[in-house]
């Protein structure tokens, strides 16, 4: 029951940060924000004391983004975030991963870290997002925004 309640907590939580997240990243007349691969032109990121958290969009460019430097598109649906901070290993890191539905499309979607992160460059550094679309026979797809945190 414990484990339930803090599941469904740490959910809200990312939930309401995403919505948050997107929110700041729109202009005034509602469009988003031009992401980029090169975080020196991304907006940061305010999560407090997370060591690394980033919006990304579906093509694979951040929106927002704090304690990566950088983002890479290696085929559909994959994504591979090169933590900034090079003390951190990824393999023993855990990361939280959930769509961002305001500016994905589709209704049946999922994106997961996966710990290998096979499809990056290098080793170590690298965290993998895979993406998915259930009306695709849940395929791959780039249909998809997500929300990275490292805790």
């Amino acid at each position: 029951m414990k484990v339930r309640i803090v599941v469904a907590v740490t959910l809200v939580a990312l939930v309401s940060f995403a919505a948050g997240a997107v929110a700041a990243a729109r202009g005034s007349n509602g469009s988003a924000a031009v992401g980029s691969t090169d975080v020196r032109a991304v907006p940061s990121l305010n999560i407090g004391s997370a060591r690394a958290a980033a919006v990304v969009d579906g093509g694979g460019t951040f929106i927002r983004q704090k304690g990566f430097s950088r983002v890479t598109h290696p085929g559909t649906g994959q994504y591979c975030l090169k933590l900034r901070d090079l003390s951190l290993n990824a393999s023993t890191l855990v990361a939280q991963v959930t769509v961002e539905w305001g500016s994905s499309s589709g209704y049946d979607l999922m994106a997961n870290w996966y710990q290998d992160a096979a499809e990056c460059p290098g080793s170590g550094h690298w965290l993998e997002i895979l993406t998915f679309d259930e009306a695709a026979g849940w395929d791959f797809s780039d249909d998809v925004s997500f929300l990275v945190t490292v805790p």
